[in-house]
């Protein structure tokens, strides 16, 4: 674990963004003394402007840290390719575990960044001029450093984990005769600070929730990223979550007449705050 020390202010940026027909992208940047020491950002979408896109300018990023493409659905991957300028060989790419079996569905949705993913996992594990692309699956720890207050020496742990289905294997036996969906291999991200924990959901189904044992997935939540546009087949996560959580957050999918408003008025119970997000 690697500290990482700050005089004035340690914060984390949430910019989740939704478009007025369907589409979603969430940029999380994590701050010491208002400067950017970890930027993540998961999925993109591109109607006549990639929002992300801009907001990363604006916030005059020069390095995503981490790349999360949580699933092949082109509401969650058009527009890409426009994070190209940002993406280094200190980046990583997050993708389903199931990625090299489904390479079809990956390409159809974005064929430049699956150019740029098939290119990096092609070079050999001594080349030092590669973008490290991980296939994950549940319970994985990508970045885990401590950050340590200089003023008062109180230690932040900072944490970035994921949760999916266990490997692309026992997902498809789980299925069994089930048509596999992209929505079945959606990665989600957690991301804790301190005692701060947040969720940033896809389009994870309620198959994969339905699957968490318990310990496996966090009980006391301070924000949540609602998964699936709010759609009852994402809505066994309320029942994973105990306490009542300070601030979520939907986008729409107005072709799937998304969010659900009867499971939107069961998280209003749940929550201390909500929006829907549209640009």
């Amino acid at each position: 674990m690697v500290n990482k020390y700050f005089n004035k202010s340690l914060k984390i940026e949430n910019y989740t963004i939704g478009y007025s027909q369907e589409g979603e992208s969430v940029l999380i940047i994590l701050k010491m003394d208002e400067v950017a020491i970890y930027t993540i950002v998961i999925d993109s979408y591109n109607h006549n402007n990639n929002i992300t896109y801009t907001c990363l300018k604006k916030q005059e990023i020069q390095h995503i840290d981490l790349l999360c493409w949580t699933h092949p659905d082109k509401d969650h991957s058009i527009g890409l390719e426009d994070y190209m300028e940002f993406i280094d060989f200190n980046t990583t790419i997050l993708v389903a575990d199931g990625f090299s079996e489904t390479k079809e569905i990956w390409e159809k949705a974005n064929p430049q960044i699956y150019k740029l993913i098939e290119k990096e996992l092609c070079k050999g594990m001594t080349c030092k001029n590669k973008i490290k692309i991980r296939k994950v699956c549940q319970g994985m720890v990508i970045k885990k450093i401590s950050i340590v207050d200089a003023r008062n020496s109180v230690e932040y742990p900072f944490e970035v984990s994921v949760f999916s289905p266990s490997d692309y294997q026992t997902l498809r036996r789980s299925m069994r005769t089930m048509k596999l969906q992209n929505n079945f291999m959606s990665v989600g991200i957690i991301v804790k600070v301190g005692t701060l924990v947040n969720i940033y959901s896809a389009d994870t189904p309620n198959v994969i929730f339905n699957n968490f044992d318990i310990g496996e997935f966090p009980e006391m939540v301070d924000f949540i990223k609602i998964p699936h546009h709010c759609s009852l087949s994402s809505s066994a996560i309320l029942k994973l979550i105990e306490n009542k959580p300070k601030v979520a957050c939907t986008t729409v999918n107005i072709m799937n007449h998304l969010p659900n408003k009867e499971l939107l008025n069961q998280y209003k119970k749940k929550l201390k705050k909500y929006f829907v997000r549209i640009i």
